[in-house]
């Protein structure tokens, strides 16, 4: 498929999980109907962004949310990139989780963030994942509707390793569902984002919650879409919605072609 339609959900996230989930489920059905094949959801779209209610929030791979994923993707045949969840396992850790489901349903992919969000910055932004989350130790890749696609999760971004990773594992996009903040958001979203889709000649996804203002945290928002040249196709802005967006294989091979880095070593 040399040419795939693709959506990002940039949701509003509350407190109320089965709020959450029945705007998810809007958003999807929008999504199939404008004739997306593949759809990505924000990081952590079931739970308000806030350490001390992860654990609350968390649930395993056969959970609420999973079952509701699954369901979607069957009923909308469509492959659902889930964002990410607290994700608990038996042994009682917490994770920030990405769940992918096939178009029949059926679990695709799982990717734990590997790099967890420790930031403190002098008069801004104050968070520490490590606090309750364990980080995960894979890159992630998974093949579906002819392409590889590369998975990490917000922090992820800022390693490029990890991005080369994927891409030698064969990622011809890769996505990112992530919630950078107002402190980090202006200075290295966009620039990072670019960047690394410059470093892997790829397209990239990133998909964000849509801010809000109203107490918590705070998304950063502009949800984005990156061709493998590093520009940006489209930048949702700060609003909830649904985009459409068309990636191309030919991309890809132009940019590899007359920028030959692959297989080069440092």
């Amino acid at each position: 498929m040399d040419k795939l339609q693709v959506a990002l959900l940039q949701l509003p996230v509350v407190a109320d999980k089965d709020e959450n989930l029945t705007k998810a489920a809007l958003g999807l059905r929008e999504a199939a109907g404008k004739g997306a094949r593949l759809v990505v959801l924000p990081e952590m779209w079931t739970t308000p962004y806030d350490t001390a209610v992860f654990a609350d929030y968390a649930e395993g791979r056969t959970g609420k949310t999973a079952t509701f994923l699954s369901n979607m993707a069957r009923e909308l045949e469509m492959v659902i990139v889930g964002g990410s969840i607290p994700e608990k396992d038996k042994a009682g850790r917490i994770y920030n989780t990405a769940f992918v489901f096939d178009a029949q349903g059926e679990p695709l992919a799982y990717h734990r963030k590997k790099h967890l969000f420790d930031i403190d910055i002098a008069g801004g932004q104050y968070f520490r994942e490590s606090d309750v989350l364990t980080p995960g130790e894979e890159s992630t890749t998974f093949e579906t509707l002819g392409w590889t696609f590369g998975l990490g999760i917000c922090f992820d971004v800022r390693f490029p390793d990890q991005a080369l990773d994927m891409v030698r594992q064969g990622a011809d996009c890769l996505i990112y569902p992530a919630a950078f903040n107002p402190s980090t958001g202006p200075l290295h979203w966009e620039l990072l984002m670019r960047a690394r889709a410059m470093d892997a000649q790829s397209w990239l996804l990133a998909c964000a919650p849509a801010r809000q203002t109203d107490g918590g945290y705070v998304s950063w928002a502009h949800s984005l879409v990156v061709n493998p040249w590093g520009t940006v196709e489209h930048d949702l802005g700060t609003d909830v919605q649904v985009r459409i967006a068309s990636l191309y294989k030919e991309s890809i091979e132009t940019v590899r072609a007359q920028i030959p880095i692959r297989g080069i070593q440092a």
